[in-house]
């Protein structure tokens, strides 16, 4: 076993063992370690977490209209130091992609796409559905813009506009500053952590499987299914599609990739050795290419390649 997916098992045991939870018969921990932060993504009301998840305190600052220097100083600290190679060896949700990739032989890549009418549809189906349509369920206004952004996707997978730069990889961005930031601002809610998958999986169906008081069931509804429908979504295309969600929308992952090119932490290609037998890119869980540019944003710095490639091209270096 590779050291990434130990670094990442470990972890994703250590934040998530507060199992006192069951004994005291309580829904999550609020202790003194709750005031922390770790590096990725970890729902705050997972049953057995300890610390809080910093996209989560991100959209609390907005939602207050405070300016999140805490939470923009951590991902500084981290990004400057090692780029995204938190999402490579910590991340949870990570580890449940890279598993689920394991399930099928047949290996679909990202389409190479610009998704400029997906963008498009997602923002007319938006702005249509709350300025005409407000008195519809918010499960059904959700369901809408989602339809509008599968019309957007078919539009730019059949009409092929390519601009440099920017393709599905880019939406990413997009997800952290209109979902994680812009709408949250505006609506006083934390948009992305109601629907984000991870919180789903890590605490929306737990919570609702342990209810110690039988508050919660109650509860369920149209909107949990739909959350549940958004999870399920990602883990079937990730079974053909390696790692999807951190690919296209995690907004930690947009934040840290602007720091791959600038971090102390870094590789780099000795191109005299390189043979680009592509075996860099076969066991890349991002499938990118490395020995084109080793320090790209989709670069999650899990050293697969570095410990697979056969002619030792790829070097460690700390500026």
């Amino acid at each position: 076993m590779r050291p990434f997916r130990i670094s990442q098992i470990i972890f994703t045991i250590l934040i998530n063992s507060y199992i006192l939870v069951f004994f005291e018969k309580t829904l999550i921990y609020t202790g003194y370690l709750k005031r922390f932060l770790v590096p990725i993504l970890n729902c705050w009301s997972a049953p057995t977490t300890w610390f809080s998840c910093p996209l989560g305190a991100y959209q609390h600052f907005i939602i207050v209209k405070d300016f999140p220097f805490y939470v923009l100083g951590f991902f500084l600290l981290f990004g400057a130091i090692i780029g995204r190679m938190a999402c490579g060896w910590l991340c949870p949700f990570g580890l449940f992609q890279d598993l689920i990739f394991k399930i099928s032989k047949k290996k679909l890549s990202l389409p190479k796409i610009t998704p400029l009418f997906t963008l498009i549809f997602f923002l007319l189906f938006y702005f249509l559905i709350w300025l005409k349509f407000n008195q519809l369920l918010l499960v059904f206004k959700i369901l809408i813009v989602f339809m509008g952004i599968i019309i957007g996707f078919l539009f730019d997978l059949f009409l092929k506009i390519r601009i440099k730069n920017f393709d599905l990889t880019s939406l990413k961005y997009f997800f952290l500053l209109f979902l994680a930031t812009f709408v949250v601002f505006f609506t006083n809610e934390p948009w992305f952590c109601k629907l984000c998958p991870q919180g789903t999986l890590e605490a929306g169906i737990p919570l609702v499987l342990y209810d110690p008081e039988n508050s919660l069931k109650s509860m369920v509804g149209l909107f949990f299914y739909l959350k549940i429908l958004i999870l399920f979504s990602i883990f079937i295309l990730t079974v053909y599609i390696k790692r999807i969600f951190c690919r296209i929308i995690c907004p930690i992952g947009a934040i840290y990739s602007i720091f791959n090119k600038l971090s102390l932490f870094r590789l780099e290609i000795d191109k005299e050795k390189c043979t680009q037998c592509n075996i860099c890119n076969k066991v890349c869980p991002t499938d990118i290419n490395v020995y084109e540019n080793p320090n790209q944003t989709d670069c999650i710095r899990c050293l697969e390649c570095y410990f697979r490639c056969p002619s030792k091209s790829i070097k460690i270096k700390i500026r």
